[in-house]
């Protein structure tokens, strides 16, 4: 069968896709990617993958088409780092999401257009099941056009996809107890947040245009200016994958079509021998000869250092080296120095010292989370990077930033995975030293990696992107049935090709679905 999957190529968005996307593969189907230009050399990466760890035929089953560059089908990234300042908020404050709200604004027109051409694409591809991120709004408006059925991915937190509640806490809300101050908190929340969007002209002119001139379901006022609309309440979508671990939340009342599958992690083959170690893998090496304890720091691609905090955060880990006893190292992955460039004036002096590892791309994360020596991980609340340390079940301190990633560093502390900063988004030496100490001390570290072990096999439990792409092919034989009864009755002037006849035929009782190794949640 064909999958078509459409993303904006940003990473936190693409990431889960290629995943599913690769066990699609596996399981003999075709996909095709599209995306927006820049998305191009990822796709090559994603085929070498495949090419060296499967096979060159299923590395020519992959596909991809440039819809351009855009703004409206390229990575926002760039954007967010042009306003970090804004983004970087407090729990709770709603500048945050209004700045989110304007860097992903789309003008009216390019919408228009590129929702367009997005539709006309898909319907030349004519696939058998559409897969779209949920966070791509001109590329979820495209399909909708369309009128196909379609699958969402779903790489936020929980609480950007909760049924709004009484009690429930808004996403970047600072009260999360469920109690009267979350419900007058979470309310002024999405009171500034709808009102600032009624009042912006561009908002209205989007909502006008999907819902009077495109024609397309309209969720409310309130659903549609908000920064996720409910698009898992349109006619054609089938549901979504969600890749967070079932019940890890404090929102759980989720829509009954959307199935938690947990991390959408690929399991990486063992290296192979005659491969050259990398710069982390020989400091990770040497850290476990030497008997010492590592610390990996990721804070996103997003995220920008100051001067200051950078300053800060490297004071923090040296005081952390010299309180163990010089017993614990550090990798440290910063951004490129044209996008960051306040380490540099630290590597130019040789103010870095030897137990940190500064580096601006790591070859394999997982190799480092899987590593024995590694004993703690420091990002910022992404979703990916907390759901990839509950899989491998390293206990976190969570530096949260903005909207969704304070929901995340509560979740950390609320379910003792790990701490949480004191004062985010604001990173303070004393703080992260305190706070890496605690994390890191014998007694406490176990009760978070005893914590973040069950919370792994929850996850795991979810099946990943296995149970993705098994519920993705579910849904498509529900579709390609429906179409043979169709046929058989007369409905439909036209029939299957006789391979695709004998594949609904073979998997007519979903044989695939045994090689899931474990059930797949919902709630």
């Amino acid at each position: 069968m064909h999958f078509a999957f459409l993303t904006i190529p940003s990473a936190g968005e693409f990431n889960v896709q290629l995943a599913s996307a690769g066990e699609l593969i596996e399981l003999g189907h075709r996909v095709t990617f599209l995306s927006g230009e820049s998305f191009r050399k990822h796709i090559g990466r994603f085929q070498d993958r495949v090419r060296e760890t499967i096979c060159e035929e299923k590395a020519a089953s992959i596909h991809f088409v440039s819809l351009g560059s855009r703004h409206s089908v390229e990575d926002f990234t760039p954007t967010v780092q042009q306003r970090i300042h804004e983004m970087r908020q407090p729990p709770g404050e709603v500048l945050s999401l209004q700045t989110c709200i304007e860097v992903a604004m789309v003008d009216t027109e390019e919408l228009a257009s590129t929702a367009a051409k997005i539709a006309n694409v898909v319907s030349d591809l004519d696939p058998d099941l559409i897969i779209v991120d949920v966070l791509s709004p001109a590329m979820i408006t495209g399909i909708r056009m369309t009128g196909r059925k379609f699958l969402l991915t779903i790489p936020c937190s929980p609480g950007m996809t909760a049924r709004t509640g009484l009690f429930e806490p808004h996403p970047m809300a600072g009260d999360r107890r469920g109690s009267w101050p979350t419900l007058i908190e979470s309310t002024y929340i999405r009171t500034r947040s709808l009102v600032y969007c009624a009042l912006r002209p561009d908002m209205r002119a989007k909502r006008a245009l999907l819902k009077d001139t495109l024609g397309l379901k309209s969720f409310g006022l309130t659903s549609d200016l908000s920064l996720l609309p409910p698009y898992w309440e349109d006619p054609n979508c089938l549901g979504g994958v969600h890749f967070n671990t079932f019940a890890l939340t404090d929102c759980l009342q989720q829509p009954d079509s959307i199935v938690f599958v947990g991390a959408g992690v690929n399991e990486e083959p063992p290296s192979c021998g005659l491969q050259l170690e990398t710069a982390e893998q020989m400091f990770l090496g040497q850290a476990l000869a030497d008997g010492c304890d590592v610390v990996y720091i990721n804070m996103g691609s997003m995220f920008i250092w100051t001067s200051g905090e950078f300053q800060a955060i490297t004071s923090a880990l040296q005081d952390v080296y010299h309180a163990t006893n010089c017993k614990t190292r550090f990798i440290f992955k910063v951004n490129k120095p044209e996008v960051d460039k306040c380490f540099l004036p630290f590597l130019e002096t040789g103010k870095i010292p030897s137990f940190i590892h500064l580096t601006t791309w790591i070859d394999s994360q997982q190799f480092v989370y899987r590593h024995p020596a590694l004993k703690a991980f420091v990002h910022h609340g992404g979703g990916n990077s907390f759901n990839e340390a509950v899989y491998f079940a390293v206990p976190q301190l969570v530096l949260s930033q903005w909207i969704d990633t304070h929901e995340y560093a509560s979740l950390t502390e609320r379910f003792g995975l790990g701490l949480r900063s004191a004062e985010p988004p604001t990173i303070h030496r004393a703080d992260v030293r305190d706070k890496l100490l605690e994390l890191l001390a014998p007694a406490r570290w176990e009760q978070f990696k005893s914590n973040s072990c069950l919370w792994s096999l929850r996850s795991r439990l979810g099946g990943g992107p296995r149970a993705a792409a098994q519920f993705i092919e579910c849904h498509a034989l529900n579709i390609a049935r429906e179409k043979r009864r169709d046929i058989k009755s007369g409905l439909l002037g036209y029939s299957f090709p006789g391979h695709i006849m004998k594949d609904i035929d073979r998997k007519l009782h979903y044989p695939s679905q045994a090689e899931v190794p474990l059930t797949v949640v919902t709630n």
